[in-house]
Formats: C-alpha cells, sequence, structure tokens
C-alpha cells in the first residue's frame, strides 16, 4: 500500500480543525479546577464571579457559579494560578498559589462572609486531596521531584520507575543500547514497545522500533504523568503504557539556571565481579532562561543541555586467566583478533530546545515548540563480558522536532488544535575495522561485524490533530480524531558481511563436537547465513484515530465515563521493491509439490502429508497487506464512598502499534529482492574452511542455491499482522487518612494479543527418506527442511500473547510543606510466550508455541519504590530507595538437540521451560545532599553531591546461561554496566 494516497486526510483534517476533533484529549497536557461557592451559613451562591488568573502570564479566565453554587474551569495550563470571587453582598476573596497539576481535577470550594475582611489569602498548603476524577492507575511527577529527586544521568523518564505497575525493560534490546532499542519501560509486564511517549500532546516515538525519539533536557519538563492504565478514550497507540510530558513556557518574570554535575572515575567504587578500577569520566552542563518579549502578551523559553562521558567496558571471556588466554589463542588460530581487557568508549549529547508562547486574548493561547537534540553512543550495540569490541556499534542521531498548539476556550467549550513536524537521522556503524563475519560461539565468545550494521536510516513524520470539548450541566463530552505519517529511508544489509554461529551438535548428528569452542577449533559451524542484493528500502505508514468521551456526573459524588475509540493503521505492502509483483518465493511457498521427486534419499520438494510428523505449516501463504482497524470500548467510575474515601475502577481495550523495522527488513527479504543463503552441516563447514570457492570464511560471489548441494535460499515470511491489543481492567480504592496521610490500594488485570514475533516456518526435521544405515551426505542427509527449496523461512506474525495480574499499596505523606514522603509496594506476575521480534530470539520448537508459555522477561514479581523529599532552612536532603526481586532467565542448551536447524539458539534442556530461573533479588539506594546559598535578590546559588547505590549493593544482571558449559553455568557475567557506588558533584546558580 502506498500511504501517499494518505495525503488527502491530511487536508481534511486542516481544513476542519475548527470543526473536528483529536486523538490526543487536551485533558492529557491540561487540568480542571472546580469547586463549590457557599456563604457562612453554608448556603450556595449563584451568580458568583470568579476570576482564574495564571500568575506567569497574568491571563484571565472566568466563570459564573450556576443555581446550585458550582463553578468549573475546564483544560486549564498547569501551573500556579490566584483565583477571586466577588458576589453581591458578599466581601471580595482571592486566594493566591493554588497549584494546578497535570491532568487531574482540583476540587477547591470557597466559603464568603459578609464582614469587611481582607480580600486577599495566600494559599500555603492544599494538603494531598484526592481527585474526584480519576479511574486510572496513573503518577504525576511534580516539578519539585524532578529538580530535586537524585537521577543518574539527569534521565526524566527514570522517574517513571518510581511509579507502581513500571520496572525497568528487560527486553533483548532495551534503551540501553542495541540495534533496535526498545523504549527502556515495561507498563503492566507488556511488550516495552508497545508505549506511547507524548510531548505537550503529541507524538514522540521511535516509530521505527518503538523507542523513546527526542531527549529533552531536565530543565525543559515542567511535569510529566505516568499512565499505566488510562481508560479514557483520549489514550491510544498503546497496548502498554503512556509517558505524557508538558514542556516549560516562559512568563512575566525573568528567570533562569545554570548548573554543572560531574562524576569522577577516582570517587567510585571498583567494578563488580572483575574488581577492575571505574573509568567513568563525565560531565552534564547547561542552561534555561525564561521571560515576557511583550508582557502579559507574548513569551519564550530556552533549554540547552549537554553530556560528554568518557568509560570503558570491560572484555573477559572467562574469569579465569588461563581460560580466558586460550579462548583468545583458539580464536587467533583461525585469524581473527579479539582482546579482553578494558575498552573505551565514549558518548555525547546535546539538547535544545526554544518555546514561545503568544496569548492572542483573554481566551486563545498559541504555542509554538522547535527542539534540535544530537547523541552519539560508542557502546550502543553493547560489548564487554564475552562480546569482543568488534561485535559492538555506535549510533549518531540528530533529531530536530517542530510543533505547534493552538488553544480556544469559551465558557462551555474549548478547542485545542496541535500539529507536529519532525525529521530523525540515524546511524548505527560497526567498531569491527577488519570487516570480518559475524561470529557467535555459544557461551564463550562473539566476535565480527555485527549482523545489522551499517544500518542508516531518516523517518520524517508528521502528525495533525484538533480536540473539541464542550461542557454542560453534569456532562463534559469529547470527541476527535488524530492522524500521524511516518516515511521511514534507509539502508539495512543484514548478514551480508556473514554469519556463524557454533555451538555442540547432538549425538544422533555422528559429528563428535559437543561444545560451541571444539566445534570452532574444528572448523565445524552450526550454521552459516550470508545475503546479497537490495538492502535500501523506504516504507510508510499512516495511523488514524478518533474518539468520542463523555464524563458524566450521574451525582456529585459519583462520575462514569464512557468512551468509544477507532484505530486505524495502514502498514506498507510487501510486493517487490524491484518487480512490484509478488515475490515469486511467497508463491512457491504456497504452493508446496509433494510428487517431485530430488532424489530417492532426498525425496519431493515438500514432505508428503502421510509422513508429516510434525505439527508444522502445511501451506505458507504471506500475507502482502496487512491495514488493520479496531474500535475500542472504555468503561470507568470514580465513586466519592465518603468524604475521606473513594473508590474506582474501569475496563478497557488499547491498541498498540506495529513497528516499522522488522515490515523494513520483511519488505526486502524476501527472495527476489534481498536473498539469503544459509548452509549448515558439511557446506558449511566448507565455507569455514574456504573450500568452496570463496575467500575471507565467506562468498564474495552470490552462491547457486540447490538442496544437492547444501545451500538454501532463505527469506522473511509476513504473516498476519495486526495492531496488538491489550484488554485492562482495575479496581482502586484512595483512601485520604489526613489531610496530609493518602493510601491507595490498586488491582490490575491484562491480557495482551497480537503482539509481533518471528520464528522459523521451515526447520529441519528427521528426514523421512533418508538411508539411517548411509554416511550422511548432502544426497543422502538425515535431516532436511519439510520445503527442501529453502532453507529457514522467517515468519512474521502478530501471535505473540501476554497476561498481567497486580496488586498495589500506595502511600502518599506530606506532613510538612518541607517534607514529602511517596511509598509504593507491588506484587505482580507478567506472562508470554514470545521475547521478541528479532530473529536472533528463536523458540525452543517452532511447532509448539504454546510451549513457549511462561515468565515474561518482564517479569517482576515484588518491587517496592521510595522516594523523599525534605528541606531544612538552606539544606534539602532528597533520596530514591528500591528493592525488587530478579528477573527471570532462560537456561539454554548450548547444542541444536531438537536438530530443527536453529544453530542451537532456542534450545532448553530437556524438561525445561522458558524463564525457568530467577536471578537474585536486590535494592538500590540513591541520595543527593543540597546546599543553598541566597545571593542578591532572587538569585540562589546550590551545591549538591549525588551518591548513587549507596550501599554498593551489586545487582546481578545477566548470568551465563548455557548448561553445556557446566563449570560456570549460573555465575554471573561482568557487564561494564553493573551497578556499583558512584558520586556525582554539582552546582546551579538561579535567578
Amino acid at each position: 500500500m502506498n500511504n501517499r494516497k494518505n495525503t488527502p486526510i491530511y487536508l481534511a483534517a486542516l481544513s476542519a480543525f475548527s470543526l473536528a476533533l483529536v486523538g490526543q484529549s487536551s485533558s492529557v497536557t491540561t487540568s480542571d479546577l472546580k469547586g463549590t461557592i457557599s456563604g457562612p451559613n453554608g448556603q450556595v451562591i449563584a451568580k458568583a464571579m470568579v476570576r482564574l488568573t495564571s500568575e506567569s502570564t497574568n491571563q484571565i479566565r472566568t466563570a459564573v457559579s450556576d443555581e446550585n453554587g458550582n463553578y468549573s474551569f475546564r483544560l486549564v495550563n498547569p501551573g500556579s494560578y490566584s483565583i477571586a470571587i466577588e458576589a453581591e453582598g458578599f466581601a471580595p476573596k482571592k486566594f493566591g498559589n493554588l497549584s494546578l497539576r497535570l491532568a487531574s481535577t482540583l476540587d477547591f470550594d470557597i466559603t464568603l462572609t459578609k464582614e469587611d475582611v481582607s480580600a486577599t489569602v495566600e494559599v500555603t498548603s492544599q494538603g494531598l486531596g484526592i481527585d474526584p476524577t480519576r479511574t486510572q492507575v496513573s503518577t504525576t511527577i511534580s516539578n519539585d521531584a524532578i529538580m530535586n529527586l537524585p537521577i543518574n544521568r539527569r534521565d526524566f523518564a527514570s522517574f517513571s520507575l518510581t511509579a507502581p505497575g513500571v520496572t525497568e525493560a528487560n527486553g533483548p534490546e532495551s534503551r540501553k543500547g542495541g540495534a533496535a532499542t526498545d523504549s527502556g519501560l515495561s507498563f503492566a509486564g507488556i511488550n516495552p514497545r508497545s508505549n506511547n511517549i507524548m510531548v505537550d500532546g503529541l507524538d514522540n516515538n521511535d516509530l521505527a522500533v518503538g523507542a523513546a525519539r527526542t531527549t529533552f533536557g531536565q530543565d525543559s519538563i515542567q511535569e510529566f504523568q505516568i499512565v499505566t492504565n488510562g481508560f479514557s478514550a483520549e489514550y491510544g497507540r498503546a497496548a502498554g503504557g503512556t509517558l505524557n510530558v508538558i514542556t516549560k513556557s516562559g512568563g512575566n518574570d525573568y528567570q533562569g539556571s545554570a548548573f554543572y554535575f560531574g562524576r569522577r572515575a577516582r570517587f567510585d567504587s571498583k567494578l563488580p565481579i572483575s574488581a577492575a578500577n571505574s573509568s567513568t569520566s563525565q560531565n552534564q552542563y547547561g542552561f534555561s532562561v525564561s521571560g515576557p518579549i511583550v508582557k502579559d502578551q507574548l513569551f519564550y523559553f530556552v533549554s540547552v543541555e549537554k553530556l560528554d562521558k568518557d568509560d570503558a567496558a570491560n572484555v573477559a571471556f572467562s574469569s579465569n586467566a588461563t581460560t580466558n588466554a586460550a579462548i583468545i589463542a583458539a580464536v587467533a588460530a583461525k585469524g581473527f583478533t579479539i582482546t579482553s581487557g578494558s575498552s573505551p568508549y565514549k558518548e555525547a549529547s546535546t539538547s535544545n530546545l526554544v518555546k514561545f508562547d503568544y496569548l492572542l486574548s483573554s481566551d486563545q493561547r498559541l504555542s509554538v515548540r522547535y527542539s534540535h537534540t544530537e547523541e552519539f553512543n560508542g557502546k550502543q550495540l553493547d560489548f564487554g563480558g564475552q562480546t569482543d569490541r568488534s561485535a559492538g556499534g555506535a549510533r549518531d542521531i540528530t533529531d530536530d522536532t517542530f510543533s505547534l498548539n493552538h488553544q480556544w476556550t469559551s465558557t462551555n467549550w474549548v478547542n485545542e488544535f496541535r500539529y507536529m513536524y519532525s525529521m530523525r537521522d540515524h546511524s548505527l556503524l560497526s567498531l569491527d575495522t577488519a570487516n570480518t563475519p559475524y561470529v557467535s560461539i555459544i557461551g564463550v565468545a562473539t566476535f565480527g561485524s555485527h549482523r545489522f550494521l551499517p544500518q542508516l536510516r531518516t523517518e520524517k513524520s508528521r502528525q495533525v490533530a484538533d480536540t473539541f470539548s464542550f461542557f454542560t450541566k453534569n456532562h463534559a463530552f469529547k470527541i476527535g480524531f488524530d492522524v500521524l505519517e511516518t516515511q521511514i529511508k534507509g539502508q539495512l544489509p543484514l548478514q551480508f558481511g556473514g554469519i556463524y554461529r557454533f555451538g555442540g551438535f547432538p549425538a544422533s548428528s555422528g559429528i563428535p563436537y559437543t561444545d560451541g569452542l571444539t566445534a570452532f577449533n574444528n572448523n565445524a559451524p552450526l550454521v552459516f547465513a550470508q545475503n546479497f542484493g537490495m538492502s535500501q528500502n523506504s516504507p510508510e505508514v499512516s495511523y488514524v484515530s478518533t474518539f468520542i468521551q463523555d464524563d458524566w456526573e450521574v451525582t456529585k459524588d459519583f462520575t462514569l465515563k464512557l468512551g468509544l475509540r477507532y484505530d486505524r493503521e495502514g502498514l506498507p505492502d510487501f510486493l517487490s521493491k524491484s518487480t512490484g509483483q509478488v515475490p515469486a518465493a511467497y508463491t512457491a511457498l504456497a504452493t508446496p509439490d509433494y510428487t517431485t521427486s530430488l532424489g530417492a534419499n532426498i525425496g519431493p520438494v515438500r514432505i508428503a502429508k502421510t509422513l508429516q510428523q510434525y505439527n508444522f505449516d502445511k501451506n505458507l501463504t504471506a500475507s502482502v497487506t496487512n491495514s488493520s482497524s479496531r474500535v475500542s470500548p472504555r468503561l470507568s467510575f470514580s465513586w466519592q464512598a465518603a468524604s475521606d474515601l473513594r473508590l474506582y475502577g474501569g475496563y478497557g481495550v488499547f491498541s498498540g502499534r506495529t513497528q516499522i523495522g522488522p515490515l523494513a527488513a520483511l519488505s526486502i527479504s524476501n527472495g527476489t529482492d534481498m536473498r539469503t543463503y544459509i548452509l549448515q552441516g558439511i557446506p558449511a563447514f566448507a565455507v569455514f574452511s574456504n573450500a568452496l570457492g570463496n575467500t575471507n570464511r565467506r562468498f564474495q560471489v552470490e552462491p547457486t542455491a540447490s538442496p544437492l548441494t547444501g545451500i538454501f535460499p532463505s527469506l522473511l515470511l509476513p504473516g498476519k499482522i495486526n495492531m496488538s491489543r491489550s484488554i485492562q481492567a482495575n479496581a482502586g480504592a484512595e483512601y485520604n487518612y489526613s489531610n496530609t496521610l493518602k493510601l491507595t490500594l490498586d488491582l490490575v488485570h491484562s491480557n495482551g494479543d497480537g503482539f509481533l514475533q518471528v520464528r522459523d516456518a521451515n526447520p529441519t526435521v528427521l528426514n523421512p527418506y533418508a538411508n539411517f544405515a548411509a554416511a550422511n551426505s548432502s544426497t543422502n542427509p538425515w535431516v532436511r527442511r519439510p520445503d527442501v527449496r529453502y532453507g529457514s523461512v522467517f515468519l512474521y506474525d502478530s501471535s505473540g500473547s501476554s497476561s498481567y495480574n497486580a496488586a498495589t499499596l500506595g502511600l502518599n505523606w506530606r506532613p510538612q510543606s518541607n517534607f514529602a514522603l511517596n511509598a509504593n509496594y507491588t506484587f505482580s506476575r507478567a506472562m508470554d510466550n514470545y521475547i521478541d521480534w528479532l530473529t536472533d530470539y528463536y523458540p525452543n520448537n517452532p511447532y509448539d508455541l504454546a510451549g513457549e508459555q511462561g515468565p515474561s522477561n518482564q517479569d517482576q514479581r515484588h518491587r517496592f519504590n521510595l522516594t523523599m523529599i525534605y528541606s531544612k532552612d538552606t539544606w534539602t536532603f532528597s533520596m530514591i530507595g528500591k528493592m525488587f526481586s530478579g528477573r527471570p532467565w532462560n537456561v539454554f542448551a548450548g547444542a541444536d538437540l531438537n536438530n530443527n536447524g536453529d544453530g542451537g539458539a532456542g534450545d532448553r534442556p530437556a524438561g525445561v521451560g522458558r524463564n525457568s530461573e530467577y536471578l537474585p533479588s536486590s535494592h538500590n539506594i540513591d541520595l543527593r545532599v543540597a546546599k543553598s546559598f541566597a545571593l542578591k535578590g532572587k538569585q540562589k546559588f546550590e551545591l549538591m553531591v549525588d551518591v548513587f547505590n549507596v550501599t554498593n549493593h551489586y545487582t546481578v544482571t545477566r548470568v551465563q546461561n548455557v548448561a553445556a558449559i557446566t563449570s560456570t553455568f549460573g555465575q554471573p557475567i561482568a557487564q561494564s554496566y553493573d551497578f556499583r557506588r558512584q558520586f556525582q558533584f554539582g552546582a546551579r546558580f538561579s535567578w
């Protein structure tokens, strides 16, 4: 499908924005204020004039209380406000320093008096309060927390890990590194590629892989909300959770700050396991300024932040020095070079943000934002431990985003229009200067040019959205749409340099090598693969969303939220890019020939149905077009059961997005545009020995495929691909023990399906035609493919599923204005039947997906979070504490036990389930101590000391998981990012 056909949608959206509506309601970026005005005897006061004034911009909104004394201000930008009330026969009142929080409702009742008292009352504390409209499991991180809590690398998204139901992603490609990095966060146990990261109500996702796109400086963030279960229909494009970020704006006061944070290796503890000294040298610095261009009308905000880091990874193929040296020597004997010890790398980033806010009138506001980000990571593709530097990769990113937001308010309605354009240049380059084949010796060493590299892509996105909200006495209606179109141009030269996997052979093969290193020493790889042909591609996708939502205040104490959302995902087609036709391999696989014989000991092209011993796919039919749509109902309620107790709950269906990256690979690796060849057994041995007319242990000229030579073409096959889905339900209670102590209980359930995964639909099986009494050869193979014309056929489809159940207890305690403590404990269980869509991660048996059901990589049974901020005079103390149970890990056999041709990549010992083992539990405490010095006027200077991992407790993140290597099985593997105690020193000057 050519998504340029969707261009008219943009024209329609732009021409109709004043009438139509958005996929992300403005409540995603705003807040509400409501209450009741009464007299000294409790009588309600009608027709009172209420003025809400922004304390930063002096923008004024007005309202009049109704016959029941009720007033409301809907969809107000978060910030600090004053509110003034005038009513005939009563003394006027004015309250200042009223704080409105993101995506929440503040109930603020007002009592007027007849006495002639001061018209101004400063609000110094609003208490914790109960948000009477919240039905979802969510947490809002305030600017006070952002500025005062100790966060390593000043990565504001890391605050999400203090919220219940959120865990650090444990996928194969976390945001710490990888060719296809994910968002780094898992909500409710769901795939970390299935979240939606929004900035000012607009998309901020790398749609190629499901990661966050632009990184903003911490000083540019006003506050943000973490939504684990969001039942309003305005939330969409996320089967997991939503991270909703609001950037700062300027005001009438000239303000600014400049900061510096530094880390030095001499203050860090030694690395765990290796006991090596730290090599870290890190500097973070920047500034922000804001103020008026035209007082009360035009404002600016500018933020710049930079990071420079030098570090080193520790490479050790074995903790035993003699064994480590022997491995290096064995690899060198085959002409490869690997090194152990400290390997340096660099990281750098620059984040720039400029924002203008223009008050067109008292009821119209225009915001324009531009951001420019540059990032470099010399270890994006991880190396260290048993991975040599040559297998790593460096990432270079440039990201530019322009956005516009227009808000138009009236007494009974609000319209908000949004537009965004972004461009992201993303480059991944290999660190292998020798350009050697990629080699994996299972459980021993990995080295050579990574099979995904080099990888270059440019992603361009356009988004247009508009929302219209209308309010009646008891209803708040929202209806809207959102259109996002993305194009990616790039190249993906998969395995052009060749890839080997070495492991043990099963006894039935007759090959006497039972472990990977022995097989390597004897030139006997389990499998070899190499690609040729086209690597360029430019897929386009479109997302169209509409929704309608009604927040119905059935009574003053009971609110019912009813919503309906429609999502449509337009994916690229999978026709050949060079011919425009269905690839020939798709047609051939869909029409297998059970009669054409290739020889008595090989049999026909396809194994006869009567001889099939496996539950493999009888016909492999490609799904050339995969666009999908879904209608998602949402229902939730909030009941104020008592003055201090609120009960809430909800049910909803949520649709995620399909990542474009694997679709780009699918659309060219089809046997016509890009051609893949897989060799196993004797032919693979011959290539590694340069005995098939090849050099440098790979082909220089594209080979000729034939079952008789053991050279098989391989391809990626698109199965049925739909939007992922999660069906979520929750029930909760919020109890105000006092005005300073709030307790919460949340029960959460989620079932997910439609997640993209991959499996080999044409694996090797025991050859029913072979003469097993004779020696194994290419003309008498003991194993063969069901369709012998092809090697592995990697089928991508939406067969991944998950489930999650959790109970969370939360505590929010603020006994005084200078102390705040938040704590939560979550007991949960996450299960699924898949790992990811990367072809590195195979199921144990591709014919038995039910056998893959087990603990999810994201499973973390117990997690306790604690944050605290305490200020005394000029001192501030803050901390983040965590205790958590260990993550599950897979036990691998290190050999292809079931002879399915995957090189042993997914094989587990007999009777061992997926993710059957768990890492040890752990804990971590981060601490900040700050001292401020008052200078002239509003000027202030602050010194800070951060200590990360105060107790220097080592968290095991990875172990040696190949059971065949019994001497080190289950022992931790040294990685450069293992936690250790680190000190950071900072200073800030503000005015």
